[in-house]
């Protein structure tokens, strides 16, 4: 056994390791390789850590033959099935990658409610083409967005699996439904929006405050309970978006980016009559609880319920009616002129795609731009 050390190509301070080391079984390795570390030193006790390691496992670079063979005992050996997989994908996987508490709620509600039920008893290895029909076979009904969120969840099952040497290798290739083109979206137009804050007022102080910060931001629901008095900056004008609320839980924003939106002055007026001492939200019960989404939910259903705009405001109904806020906010901003731009930064969006929805309500937007290459 040697190990040698000597200057890598003449780079300072970079060094080359060349260690040789005799096996029990008579084999004999060499690796000449640069130290992953910087100074003589450090490049010896990492090449004397390497050598003892050769000792140990032997050679593991990997070879055609050896591929094949272990191919070949992978095979032979028992792959686990979909449900007994799961519970280490969940924690190697979306845990270690800390993943947001919203996307990891999710993921895991896929998992327990379609992909278990359905396919779970099966072998990782055994799962095909015939098990993607029958799982998108019990999803009919539901909307591509869901049928694809499940779909996605398998398929990253699955690559993750041959990823870390749970099953062997294989094309992977799970074909997601075709998303519908609609680009119409529900908002309400300025006379309606005006008389959703009229009515407002008459439910409650608070029942007006989530009318304006729903169609004056834009903010997501759970943003906006989520919001706390130290992202309310009266000085500066404006509110910082950098937490949401998913099912009680606190996490980062959706796509994780910080964003500051201004206040209009009737928000602003709002908000300053709003403060109080019992906790750091901004929407708290008089106990010191904060709101929960399905709190904001139903004060916002209250006030459509007594503006006209929908039946008696129940939860059991469709959830989401909510998030109408947040496109008339988009919509009446399209409808002024505003920049594609300025709308994708105000409501959070991370493509632009997601922003053009609204833009063919700009009609007048459009001409203006062109009047811009005219001359004076």
């Amino acid at each position: 056994m040697s190990i040698k050390i000597r200057p890598f190509k003449g780079q300072e301070g970079v060094w080359e390791v060349d260690i040789i080391v005799h096996l029990p079984n008579g084999q004999k390795l060499r690796e000449r390789k640069k130290a992953p570390v910087s100074g003589k030193s450090a490049a010896l006790r990492w090449a004397q850590e390497r050598e003892r390691h050769l000792i140990r496992h032997g050679d593991e670079r990997p070879t055609a033959a050896k591929s094949a063979t272990q191919a070949t005992n992978m095979t032979r050996k028992e792959v686990p099935t979909l449900a007994e997989f799961v519970p280490r994908l969940l924690k190697d996987y979306y845990e270690a990658e800390r993943r947001a508490p919203g996307t990891l709620k999710v993921v895991e509600g896929r998992l327990r409610l379609h992909l278990i039920p359905h396919v779970g008893h099966r072998r990782l290895d055994e799962i095909g083409a015939d098990d993607v029909t029958l799982l998108k076979s019990t999803l009919t009904g539901k909307a591509v967005r869901t049928v694809n969120g499940v779909l996605t969840a398998l398929s990253v099952l699955l690559h993750k699996a041959i990823e870390w040497g749970v099953m062997p290798k294989r094309e992977i290739e799970i074909p997601l439904l075709s998303e519908p083109e609609d680009d119409d979206v529900e908002f309400y137009d300025r006379d309606a929006t005006a008389k959703l804050l009229e009515v407002a007022k008459t439910v409650s102080p608070e029942a007006h405050l989530c009318v304006l910060m729903g169609a004056d931001t834009g903010m997501r629901r759970g943003e906006i309970v989520a919001l706390q008095w130290k992202y309310v900056d009266f000085e500066r004008n404006q509110i910082t978006v950098a937490v949401k609320d998913y099912r009680g839980e606190l996490g980062p924003t959706k796509g994780k980016r910080k964003r500051r939106i201004h206040m209009t002055r009737r928000l602003r007026e709002a908000l300053l009559a709003a403060r109080h001492e019992r906790g750091p939200f901004v929407l708290m019960h008089e106990d010191g609880r904060r709101w929960t989404g399905d709190a904001f939910e139903w004060r916002i259903r209250q006030v459509q319920w007594r503006a006209g705009f929908r039946s008696a405001p129940t939860l059991r109904q469709e959830r989401g009616k909510a998030h109408k806020l947040r496109h008339t906010c988009g919509s009446l901003l399209a409808m002024k002129g505003a920049p594609a731009l300025a709308i994708k930064e105000i409501l959070g969006h991370r493509d632009i795609s997601t922003t053009e929805k609204y833009m063919h309500l700009a009609p007048r937007a459009l001409e203006s731009a062109i009047k811009l290459l005219e001359d004076d």
